[in-house]
């Protein structure tokens, strides 16, 4: 995987002498630039650590936060103009792959929390008065959701505000404030940078002070980007400039483990137990989105289908909203608190022993599925490796991928092999 990336180092300051008018300057500086981060903490966007235990501050323990896996959050920033339908063509085939990603990913042992949010920019069926931009999904770890939105999104040609849309994502997201958490901004487009009423270099201040990274994808050559200061926004925002081809082909390699991993990936759904209002819905949504990949033409749809059936047997694809099994594992909900109403009809009329027997088989079989592809995935990756094609990927997942292994092993995150 090559593409062609920029990374810049955090900018840092030299120390004045500690005298003079120059040490008050300095010192009201940073008391501001301070001031200013705790503005858009507090400005309602950000999510906060969970609050400290009142009851062992009474017993004299260290205040600690409760004991939370941390966050990855990225928020996607797609320009969907006329000229971006290649654009999105990738993304839509590339989701699985960054979600696979983090498969192996940890901080001080723990997996992260992947949570994903999805902007459209540029597109004349938006409002002029938002600045033809649309928040499509806020953070969220409901994959099946995002990917059914991302496969929604339609081109129109408009006015592309990349400033604007950075502001809206920096102010209205919910972005992570924890140590060890971990905050991207990906925007990706091709008119020039500057374009709009807000002004780049503001916008991207305030995302570096709420501790957000922000990496910019210009569709085109790499000094058409140069110029248009699609790099520039990337120093900024202490991220990586990235040149993709949007109209690339989605690289597809054929292994021999592929049949299976995507057989399985099918045969897992029988493994879910759909509860409360939505559960149907949302079951029915997985098999939607297990089929719209294959839709898609050539290559691409493959090779997503194939990720997708690796990233659903992973801890990375969570549904605790309308799964009983995960709930129960999660503990976010209670089996006995649950009304006949809000089960499926197969445990309905079950005795409670026999609805847990009834949990722990689909569990059961859920957990041989889950390692028999995880057993074909590291045969399938030592495949690609051995076979990977000679030349540069430019497509938007290698700059995603390249941006977010540099920035997560920098901000202490491994990447672990098995």
């Amino acid at each position: 995987m090559n593409v062609q990336v920029d990374r810049h180092a955090h900018v840092t300051t030299r120390s004045l002498p500690a005298r003079g008018d120059g040490t008050r300057v300095l010192r009201r500086v940073v008391t501001l630039s301070l001031l200013a981060g705790l503005l858009v903490v507090s400005a309602g966007r950000a999510t906060a650590c969970p609050p400290v235990d009142p009851i062992s501050q009474r017993q004299g323990e260290d205040p600690k936060p409760a004991d939370r896996a941390p966050q990855v959050s990225i928020a996607l920033l797609l320009d969907t103009s006329n000229s971006m339908d290649g654009l999105i063509g990738q993304a839509k085939s590339q989701l699985w792959s960054v979600v696979n990603r983090f498969r192996n990913c940890r901080r001080d042992g723990k997996m992260p929390e992947l949570r994903i949010a999805l902007y459209e920019y540029g597109n004349n069926k938006l409002s002029e008065s938002e600045g033809h931009i649309r928040m499509v999904s806020a953070f969220t770890t409901d994959l099946d959701s995002l990917s059914e939105k991302l496969f929604g999104l339609q081109t129109d040609g408009g006015n592309e505000f990349c400033g604007h849309v950075i502001d809206r994502a920096t102010r209205e997201l919910s972005w992570g404030t924890c140590p060890g958490d971990l905050n991207l901004i990906f925007i990706a487009g091709n008119e020039p940078f500057t374009q709009g009423n807000v002004a780049y270099a503001d916008a991207i201040a305030s995302s570096v002070r709420g501790s957000i990274r922000i990496n910019t994808i210009h569709c085109g050559t790499y000094q058409e980007g140069v110029d248009g200061k699609w790099r520039d926004g990337a120093t900024l925002g202490r991220g990586a400039y990235s040149v993709i081809d949007q109209s690339s082909d989605v690289r597809y390699i054929s292994t021999p483990y592929d049949d299976e991993i995507s057989r399985l990936g099918t045969e897992v759904n029988d493994t879910y137990i759909p509860y409360g209002s939505r559960g149907e819905e949302a079951r029915v949504r997985q098999s939607m989105m297990d089929a719209a990949p294959k839709a898609m033409p050539g290559s691409a749809g493959v090779a997503a289908s194939v990720e997708r059936s690796v990233a659903k047997n992973s801890a990375a694809y969570v549904n605790t909203h309308w799964d009983l099994v995960d709930a129960l594992d999660k503990g976010s909900v209670k089996l006995e608190s649950l009304a006949e109403a809000e089960l499926p009809d197969a445990m309905r009329k079950l005795s409670r022993e026999k609805q847990v027997e009834f949990v722990e088989a689909k569990r059961g079989r859920r957990l041989e599925i889950n390692r028999r592809v995880a057993e074909l995935q590291l045969k399938r990756e030592q495949f690609l490796k051995e076979q990977a094609p000679k030349g540069a990927d430019t497509t938007l997942g290698a700059a995603l991928l390249a941006a977010i292994d540099s920035q997560a092993r920098e901000a202490g995150w491994t990447f672990e092999t098995k």
